[in-house]
C-alpha cells in the first residue's frame, strides 16, 4: 500500500510542477511583444518546420474523407444523398480533422524539436550561463517557442484546412462519376 501512495504523491508533485510551469510561462507570454526578432525566429522554425507535413496532411485528409463519406451516403442513402458531400466534408474537416492534425503535427514534429534543443541547451550548460548574466531563461528561452507554438496553430488549422477541401474537391471532379 505503501508503494501506491508514494507513487500517487510524486505523480501529484509532479502535475503540480508542470502546472506551476505552465502558469509562469503563460505570464511570461507578453514579455515576447518586446522582442519580436526572437519571435519571428521561432516562428520560422515552428510555421516552416510544420508547413510540409501539414500540406501532405491536408491533401491526404481531404481525399480519405471524400471517399469514405462518398461511399457511407451512397450506401445508407443512395444516389440522391452523395448532394450532401460537400457539406459533409467541410464540415468534418473544419470541425474535426484539421485542428486535430495542426495540433498533432505541431506537438510531434515541433515540440519534440523544440524539446530536443531545449534539452541540449540544459545539457551544455547554456540555460546556466543565461542565469548567470541574470537572464531568466523562461522569457529568454520558453516563452518565444510557446509564443510561436501558439500562433502558428490557427494558420497551420487554415492551411490544412483549404488543402482538404481542395482535394476532395478534386477528387469529386475526377473521380466521382457515378
Amino acid at each position: 500500500m505503501v508503494p501506491v501512495l508514494s507513487h500517487l504523491t510524486r505523480s501529484l508533485e509532479n502535475l503540480g510542477h508542470a502546472a506551476y510551469f505552465s502558469w509562469r510561462a503563460t505570464l511570461a507570454l507578453p514579455a515576447v511583444l518586446t522582442r519580436p526578432g526572437a519571435l519571428g525566429n521561432q516562428l520560422h522554425a515552428v510555421l516552416i518546420g510544420s508547413h510540409p507535413l501539414g500540406l501532405t496532411a491536408g491533401l491526404a485528409i481531404g481525399v480519405v474523407i471524400w471517399m469514405h463519406l462518398r461511399g457511407a451516403l451512397q450506401t445508407v442513402g443512395g444516389p440522391g444523398a452523395v448532394q450532401y458531400l460537400p457539406q459533409a466534408l467541410s464540415l468534418a474537416v473544419v470541425l474535426e480533422f484539421a485542428p486535430l492534425a495542426a495540433g498533432l503535427i505541431v506537438a510531434g514534429r515541433s515540440g519534440a524539436s523544440l524539446g530536443a534543443e531545449l534539452g541540449s541547451m540544459r545539457l551544455t550548460e547554456q540555460v546556466d550561463a543565461l542565469e548567470v548574466l541574470g537572464l531568466s531563461p523562461l522569457y529568454e528561452l520558453v516563452a518565444p517557442r510557446l509564443a510561436a507554438c501558439i500562433l502558428s496553430l490557427p494558420i497551420l488549422t487554415m492551411s490544412i484546412t483549404y488543402l482538404a477541401l481542395l482535394a476532395g474537391y478534386a477528387a469529386e471532379l475526377l473521380g466521382g462519376v457515378t
